[in-house]
């Protein structure tokens, strides 16, 4: 049983080491997000001079990320097709 000690220590850390390498702090929130990539698209209001100010659409890296932004609104999921993503 002792011979295996080393990989099952190896094979934690590793593990660990992933989970916490696969996280994002998000800036200025102290909220973790996964870096994995499933992209979602969302329309994001903006600010402009002259109303209305049509949202955007932008791509966001997974839904941890797009529920950051409080201007952003769930749209669909995968990558935005229109050219302002």
């Amino acid at each position: 049983m002792k011979h295996l000690r080393a990989p099952l220590i190896i094979l934690a850390a590793i593990v660990i080491t992933g989970c916490v390498n696969s996280a994002k702090l998000v800036s200025g929130s102290g909220f973790m997000c996964p870096e994995v990539y499933k992209p979602v698209c969302a329309k994001v209001a903006v600010e402009c001079i002259k109303a209305p100010c049509p949202k955007i659409e932008r791509t966001f890296s997974n839904i941890c990320f797009l529920k950051q932004n409080p201007r952003a609104n769930f749209f669909h999921k995968g990558v935005c097709t229109k050219r302002n993503s």
